[in-house]
């Protein structure tokens, strides 16, 4: 019994109280389990047919009801009609329903040069509910994109020029992994690659972070520059007073034992007034936290 508590503790991060709840809670159950299978089974009725599918109807509704109420881009009384994601109104759009974050963002990534070339590229807008545009995929109609007619001596003089031309410069967290092929040596693998790791970080606070993309070559930062930016606080925050080890441990940088370590920290001296107090914990070096904690926060 002792090394089971011991186990639990060490696994699960849970005080010595909390492991000693858990053995007798299992032992309760398995006590439960074995006195119900000596007592004689009770004849089970049979319900009619019509009250089975009334409640089975009653059943989806409330899955739905909770599915829609806990949507990130859930709003109340929004109404499905048919729209261009690439000319819809922010106001509209939230009509439809998309929350301000949503709607704001998809407005941002328009004015950066960016297209949604069918409905699933809504997919790729930061904090988005992809089971809510599964949804309203039916709704979603792209217009023909409209492009200038290129001037024929213009043309002539650029056939043989491999730079793609580039008018604006485009939001290094809102591009897709098309427009990352821009950067020399960067194909589609390599792009989807990067595209990836950008959604795992919860975004870049800082260009250079493409070279930790693996097998990325060198790209000197002009380079990046040259075809993108990135605004200041547009990452996705953990919150290290609320969020679990394993929701902590999932981000590229913070791996089981240092989550276990923030956890392990608040549980002893409370929550934490700002994030600059992990670095009272022992393994967390000062570039490593440089690294992380753009990535962290501790207001709700």
């Amino acid at each position: 019994m002792k090394k089971i508590r011991i186990f639990i503790i060490n696994q699960l991060s849970f005080s010595r109280t909390e492991a000693n709840g858990v053995i007798f809670l299992v032992s309760l159950i398995i006590i439960i389990f074995f006195f119900s299978w000596l007592l004689p089974k009770s004849r089970v009725h049979e319900i009619d047919p019509n009250t089975q599918m009334g409640l089975k109807n009653w059943s989806q509704e409330i899955k739905n009801s909770y599915s829609l109420k806990h949507s990130s881009t859930y709003v109340k009384d929004f109404e499905l009609v048919v729209f261009d994601p690439n000319s819809t109104s922010v106001e509209d759009l939230k009509k439809i329903g998309f929350n301000d974050f949503i709607a704001n963002r998809i407005e941002k990534y328009r004015q950066k040069g960016g297209y949604f070339s069918k409905g699933e590229d809504l997919k790729k807008i930061y904090g988005i509910d992809t089971s809510f545009i599964e949804t309203i995929l039916p709704y979603i109609e792209i217009s023909e994109r409209k492009f200038k007619k290129p001037d024929d001596k213009k043309l002539g003089s650029d056939r043989h020029k491999r730079t793609p031309a580039v008018s604006i410069k485009l939001d290094l967290n809102l591009a897709d992994s098309i427009q990352l092929q821009i950067l020399k040596g960067v194909g589609p693998i390599l792009a989807r690659r990067a595209y990836k790791f950008r959604q795992a970080l919860g975004g870049f606070h800082d260009i250079k972070q493409l070279a930790e993309v693996y097998n990325m070559p060198e790209i000197i930062e002009d380079e990046i520059e040259k075809y993108f930016y990135l605004e200041d606080n547009q990452t996705f925050k953990l919150n290290i007073n609320t969020d679990s080890i394993i929701h902590l441990s999932k981000h590229p940088y913070i791996n089981w034992n240092l989550a276990k370590s923030i956890i392990n920290y608040r549980k002893v001296h409370g929550s934490y007034d700002s994030i600059e107090q992990i670095t009272s914990i022992k393994i967390i070096s000062d570039s490593l936290y440089q690294k992380i904690a753009p990535y962290l926060t501790t207001l709700e």
